[in-house]
């Protein structure tokens, strides 16, 4: 449904079809990396690096932290992702490789326009589905603490990655 560097073709799902893509995209790198809702929003497909490492894939975000209250950029770090959503993550980006951004519009820009966006959309499917007690978007930072742990991760690296 998304033509490789143009619009989109003629569908009148095809808005829709890439909405849910960008939702579980969000969704996959917010449990695969413990990311905030604006980390993963702000996602440049250069920003991803995977490497193969006995029979699994690995992957890391390189992410600029921003100094606050400034766009000066204050330091940057890599974010480790689980082994288990580096795969799906990996693949997903080789279905799109002319985007710029992983919640991309299917051209050069971006398919939310903004954080906020990114958790209406979560609160809004959670109340669809009937999901309670789930932290919207924020909820996806534990499921990645217990992938990591799941995987082998040491906890200081955990504890490294979330801030806590």
């Amino acid at each position: 449904f998304i033509c490789r560097g143009c619009a989109v073709v003629d569908d009148p799902d095809a808005g829709r079809r890439l909405e849910y893509r960008n939702q579980l995209r969000a969704m996959m790198l917010a449990m695969g990396t413990g990311m905030r809702r604006g980390e993963v929003w702000s996602r440049r497909i250069s920003d991803f690096r995977f490497y193969r490492e006995a029979e699994a894939w690995r992957g890391v975000v390189r992410v600029i932290e921003h100094e606050p209250d400034t766009l000066k950029d204050h330091a940057e770090k890599v974010v480790l992702i689980v082994p288990r959503f580096a795969a799906w993550i990996r693949e997903e980006l080789q279905s799109a490789p002319d985007e710029v951004y992983y919640l991309g519009d299917g051209r050069d820009g971006l398919g939310m326009v903004s954080p906020n966006a990114l958790s209406n959309a979560f609160s809004q499917l959670r109340k669809k589905l009937g999901f309670t007690g789930f932290k919207a978007f924020h909820g996806f930072r534990a499921t990645f603490i217990t992938e990591a742990f799941d995987a082998g991760i040491s906890a200081k690296t955990i504890q490294r990655q979330v801030g806590g």
